[in-house]
């Protein structure tokens, strides 16, 4: 792998510093580029590296069932999902059948607090008794009992992880269609046609993309079919490009060294800054962007689009993202920054109450917030406690369903714990309760009578990981001292569409720290081998001035990002610690 990195070095002139030569030797590891086919579609994306739709798994009868649906005028139902990639799911659903001259459709998204987690028996129910087709998207491929003899054909699109193990897999899943791959068996929901790259008989070359991917793939199908030109879907990329940062998933496959997913997100950039939607003109003049980076769709258009159904319904974020009108969308956009802000109010005051409810072992943290919140603001506190504690945490909130009352939890997990498969084995213990998501962060439903169970269940399950060593390393992807930051690095690194975390070992803190309007946001002065940088610090300020003035000859070790902030270099610390 090395020889192919270094053949690439040598043949671009730009690599002029020794020190940009190793952070790029350095990234293309990390990231797992292996061969120069890869290394080159990763430096210099183009439309020949998207993927034929027709590789997936059940993708012809997909698209027979869908070309159908719309030649016969039939009312087609989108089934989404209330998060960024669900909401961005739903609008490129929208916008392409409006381009296609269908109008016959409508689209559903739970309400998290009434209608709970998932596709349910009794939201689907609701479905089908409106509509010709269903098509879900970012959900459904655990939902093997709601989605079983139903009386319309579904499409169902999805990236999460199917349900997969042994023989138990045929008791448990009695109502889902079995598949068989060597020694291992699937278990899928029994509907007509079902994408998701991540089945165990797809041989479909990338298993990373997001929902709103695996649909766009669907519609790549279907453009196909109908003798469209495919560049007439490039303008929906916009829509892919928000839903795949917002959902943190891998911009290069590693499996199959692919980069399909970087190509979506490269030119859903593109589009924003060259031909901008009306939403996006809006966002950013809202929200001040002269320029749309990889940066802004994960860390303000993201909790913009996740924001509504955090605070309640998700069809704010849709109607934004599908209005045409330029100063009704302008509207739009400031509600969603305003609910935003709401949001960020609200995620503080659940944070302080959910100290008071704490459960903590040394491999996992558990709290339940009070009533007054509801499931929206669950994975915001996860994180937070997960940051702070340095391993696994479920947050659960409480609803009451037909007199009974019912946790609903979202989980956050560190690098190299898979809080899905510890959801997964502790289900077999207490039971079955419902679950979906992925290593680092799932979503679950559980009746309030097996909470003690569970918590015991669960330690038990994550206890297989050695969370405590984990947990008293940085976490970094690449070690670049601060003294070796330069310009060119961090533009390079702009252009990874990857969040690097780096570390620096052993710097001085020359003045002390400088606490801002938030008293836990503070700026830090750092000196590393005589060049001194100014650094953000966001979370765990009062530990880091304590340290400080308690012994200010001491050295810091931080891990860190590295942005661009009007065209200075910008130092955001993710973690520290006092050598």
């Amino acid at each position: 792998m090395s020889e192919v990195i270094e053949k690439y070095i040598e043949e671009n002139i730009f690599f002029e510093s020794d020190n940009y030569k190793k952070v790029f030797r350095d990234a293309m590891e990390f990231l797992g580029v292996e061969t120069e086919e890869a290394l080159d579609s990763f430096m210099s994306p183009s439309l020949a590296d998207f993927n034929d739709p027709h590789l997936m798994k059940d993708m012809d009868k997909a698209v027979k069932y869908l070309k159908k649906a719309i030649d016969s005028n039939n009312r087609i139902c989108l089934f989404g999902d209330y998060d960024a990639d669900g909401v961005t799911s739903t609008a490129l659903f929208v916008r392409v059948l409006r381009e296609l001259k269908h109008n016959n459709f409508f689209y559903f998204i739970p309400d998290r607090q009434k209608d709970g987690y998932g596709i349910s028996e009794e939201n689907i129910q609701k479905v089908i008794k409106k509509a010709d087709l269903v098509i879900t998207a970012d959900n459904g491929i655990r939902e093997i009992d709601s989605l079983h003899d139903l009386s319309v054909p579904v499409i169902l699109t999805d990236h999460h992880d199917p349900f997969v193990g042994g023989e138990e897999i045929k008791k448990l899943h009695k109502n889902g269609r079995i598949i068989k791959e060597g020694e291992q068996l699937m278990a899928i929901p029994d509907v007509e046609a079902i994408i998701n790259p991540k089945r165990i008989d797809c041989d479909y070359p990338n298993e990373s993309l997001a929902g709103v991917g695996v649909l766009f793939k669907l519609f790549q199908g279907l453009y196909k079919e109908l003798g469209k030109p495919q560049k007439d879907l490039l303008q929906f990329l916009d829509l892919v490009a928000a839903g795949t940062v917002a959902d943190l998933v891998p911009q290069f496959d590693k499996k199959y060294q692919d980069t399909e997913v970087r190509l979506m997100t490269a030119l859903g950039i593109q589009m924003m800054n060259e031909n901008p939607s009306v939403w996006v003109q809006n966002y950013k003049a809202i929200n001040q962007k002269d320029t749309i980076v990889f940066a802004d769709l994960g860390f303000s258009l993201g909790p913009n689009l996740n924001a509504p159904s955090r605070m309640g319904s998700a069809y704010p974020a849709v109607t934004f993202l599908i209005e045409d009108d330029f100063d009704l969308s302008r509207e739009l956009a400031a509600k969603l920054k305003d609910i935003n802000e709401e949001r960020k109010k609200l995620q503080q005051r659940a944070i302080e109450q959910s100290k008071d409810s704490i459960f903590k072992t040394d491999n996992v943290v558990i709290t339940i917030l009070d009533e007054e919140f509801d499931s929206g603001i669950a994975g915001l506190v996860a994180g937070y406690h997960e940051g702070e504690e340095k391993r696994p945490s479920i947050t659960f909130c409480q609803r009451v369903v037909d007199g009974e009352k019912i946790l609903t939890g979202s989980c956050r997990s560190i690098d190299g714990v898979s809080i899905i498969n510890a959801l997964t084995e502790t289900a077999k213990d207490i039971g079955q309760f419902r679950f979906g998501g992925h290593d680092q962060a799932a979503g679950l439903s559980l009746e309030e009578e097996k909470i003690d169970q569970f918590k015991e269940k669960i330690d038990e399950k994550l206890s297989v990981y050695n969370i405590q060593e984990l947990s008293r390393e940085l976490d970094f992807d690449l070690e670049l001292p601060i003294s070796k930051i330069e310009h060119r690095i961090v533009s390079f690194i702009d252009q990874l569409y990857v969040p690097v975390t780096f570390v620096s070992k052993e710097n001085t803190i020359y003045s002390p720290p400088m606490t801002l309007r938030n008293p836990d946001w503070a700026r830090v002065f750092l000196e590393k081998d005589g060049v001194r940088y100014q650094a953000m610090n966001w979370k765990k300020t009062k530990e880091l001035i304590d340290n400080y003035q308690a012994d200010t000859e001491s050295t810091i070790s931080v891990s860190y990002q590295l942005s661009f902030f009007r065209d200075d270099i910008s130092i955001s610390i993710t973690e520290f610690k006092f050598d």
